[in-house]
């Protein structure tokens, strides 16, 4: 209480938010991370206790793995200095509730999205509009920054309007669908009218700065800098909580060598041992060449899930898959080839073509337990998906092609699970399914988890390019996935048609599998 400045009614305030915080460790827990918020992100510690009371959680999280390895991406990212990520956390702690690569994918898509050219202008946006880390990619940012290139009919000139007024970002859809209706009533000229103006404004908090920007020293004991046990303002801080010279400091930056038992990184000198993801540079991405598939799945079961006729029966399950292109030139049917073969070895038991079948068509058996239409239908989504990772791994020195891959269901129940970009790439980041069930408040049990978490998963992999550090995948090029209804397939020639004939394969697959069983036992 005395140390946070905090009153008997903002502790009660924070307890029956986060009651966990009256089971944490004074001194090994609670003290070490307001130490960490006061010395190193420099933030006054009156207001030390607001943090607490707006987002309690803070305090849970580990100190070394977490809230400081937060810091450094958003210094690293945003050319920041450890005093401005105060600033931010001072303004919206909220944002350090974030997961560290939630906060690195919004940072890197503002950052291509809007071309900024130096890192320092992603920090000045986040300075000025903190909650912009808190917005949905897909139904928040992008929805925004689309809408004024429409309005403005300019990308360059949208660009400029969301660097010079970022607090465009976080504001609602209504709110700023009414700001535009209110612009073209007034027939004010659009750019003048969405340049930033103090009138109205929430004012930030404002923490003393230096002119000059400090040169950031990390401290890990790790030499990889996966956990970071300080961040200090420059040298001389180092040095002293070391108990050791700054010449000492210098050295141990330069060399990369450890010095009592620590690794020291300044940021302003050496960047090499701490890990960043590497973006493809916007010009060559421009030279890329963009090609889109449209993968289509369905799964089904035999026999059907009907009361009547199948209750207390056993099933068996099977899907159906087909690729195309949006090209049809020599280099893109060679790719085509290539992601046909991948299908074939993606999957165990294949069923059978026909002789009038077509050979591209893909035909296999459910391999899991308990075959339900759901499941199956789930299944499909998940067999695209390794046929996607199984094609990208034979390619992991493609750097001519933008590929775009979009996968069709003609499942309402899978269409539901899979739909949400920002969601699935979150709960793929889910090391077990157990983790996976905690992210959906599931505490006891979700349908077909089995199946579910392994595609969240891959589709994590594949979309944010960031594998775990155990596991032997990577995509360092560019690869993008999203999923698609059936409903969208008027978009494509004769996507309906294909539809409804890979589900009469799928149900011929599934048939194929039961008759066999039956034959083996």
């Amino acid at each position: 209480q005395r140390e946070a400045g905090m009153s008997v009614l903002n502790i009660k305030k924070s307890v029956l938010k986060q009651p966990s915080l009256l089971q944490y460790s004074v001194d090994s827990s609670l003290r070490p991370k307001l130490q960490f918020f006061v010395d190193e992100l420099k933030i006054p510690p009156e207001f030390v206790g607001k943090i607490i009371e707006s987002a309690p959680a803070l305090m849970g999280l580990s100190l070394s793995k977490n809230l400081r390895p937060k810091a450094k991406s958003i210094i690293m990212m945003c050319s920041m200095t450890s005093r401005e990520v105060g600033s931010i956390v001072a303004t919206s702690p909220q944002v350090f509730l974030l997961s560290q690569k939630n906060i690195e994918s919004t940072l890197e898509f503002i950052y291509s999205e809007l071309a900024l050219t130096y890192s320092r202008e992603l920090g000045e946006m986040l300075l000025s509009a903190p909650r912009i880390l808190l917005q949905s990619l897909d139904s928040s940012l992008s929805m925004k920054i689309n809408r004024l290139r429409y309005l403005f009919e300019s990308k360059k000139i949208a660009n400029e309007v969301f660097k010079a007024n970022p607090r465009l970002l976080v504001l609602t859809k209504k709110v700023l669908e009414d700001r535009i209706q209110r612009c073209i009533e007034a027939n004010r000229d659009l750019e003048e009218y969405f340049m930033p103006s103090e009138k109205g404004r929430k004012k930030l908090v404002r923490l003393p700065t230096t002119s000059d920007i400090e040169n950031t020293v990390f401290i890990s004991t790790d030499v990889d800098f996966n956990s970071i046990s300080g961040i200090f303002p420059d040298h001389r801080s180092a040095a002293r909580h070391l108990g050791i010279s700054e010449r000492e400091i210098l050295d141990a930056c330069k060399e990369k060598i450890s010095i009592q038992g620590s690794y020291v990184c300044a940021l302003g000198e050496s960047r090499t041992p701490i890990k960043r993801q590497a973006l493809l540079p916007a010009r060559q991405v421009a030279r890329m060449r963009n090609i889109t598939f449209s993968i289509f799945v369905s799964g089904s079961v035999y026999p059907r899930d009907n009361f009547d006729s199948a209750r207390g029966r056993s099933k068996s399950g099977g899907l159906a898959l087909s690729i195309s292109a949006d090209r049809r030139d020599v280099e893109t049917r060679q790719i085509l080839e290539e992601l046909h073969a991948a299908a074939r070895s993606s999957f165990g038991i294949h069923v059978p073509l026909t002789v009038d079948d077509d050979e591209k068509r893909i035909l296999a058996v459910f391999p899991f337990v308990n075959p339900s239409r759901n499941r199956c239908e789930l299944f499909a989504c998940y067999g695209a998906l390794r046929v996607i990772e199984s094609f990208v791994n034979q390619r992991l020195d493609d750097t001519q092609h933008v590929l775009d891959f979009k996968v069709f269901t003609d499942s309402n129940y899978a269409w539901k699970l899979v739909r949400n970009k920002d969601r699935l790439n979150q709960l793929g980041l889910a090391v077990s399914s157990q983790e996976m069930l905690a992210e959906l408040d599931e505490s006891t049990s979700f349908p077909n988890i089995d199946i579910f978490h392994p595609l969240a998963r891959i589709f994590c992999r594949l979309n944010k390019a960031k594998p775990d550090k155990s596991s032997s995948h990577s995509n360092d090029h560019c690869v993008r996935i999203e999923f698609a209804h059936d409903i969208d397939n008027a978009l494509i020639n004769g996507g309906k048609l294909i539809a409804r004939d890979l589900n009469r394969h799928a149900r011929i697959a599934a048939m194929w599998q039961y008759n066999r069983e039956r034959n083996l036992t």
